[in-house]
């Protein structure tokens, strides 16, 4: 099951030189992510796939994702109305 999301500003995590760590970062996206789309909260650390970027629609055009892989803990329940309609 794919997840999508932004990274809010309350994601981003600096490192002790002040520099943005984005490893961290993707990872507290993600754990948000998981957890208001899905309802998860336990999950094991991911792994990078590479990276998604499409150019055929307008938004993915400007908008590129991590593609990650991770196991969860529990089953996922649906929270958002626009996910609730996937067949």
């Amino acid at each position: 099951m794919g997840v999508g999301g932004h990274i809010n500003p309350g994601d981003m995590v600096c490192g002790g030189d002040r520099r943005l760590d984005w490893v961290r970062t993707l990872r507290r996206a993600l754990t948000r992510e998981l957890r208001e789309e899905l309802s998860l909260d336990g999950h094991t650390a991911p792994q990078f796939l590479g990276v998604i970027h499409e150019r055929r629609s307008e938004v993915g055009r400007v908008h590129v994702g991590p593609a990650c892989c991770c196991r969860v803990r529990g089953r996922p329940r649906l929270t958002e109305a626009e996910l609730c309609d996937l067949r």
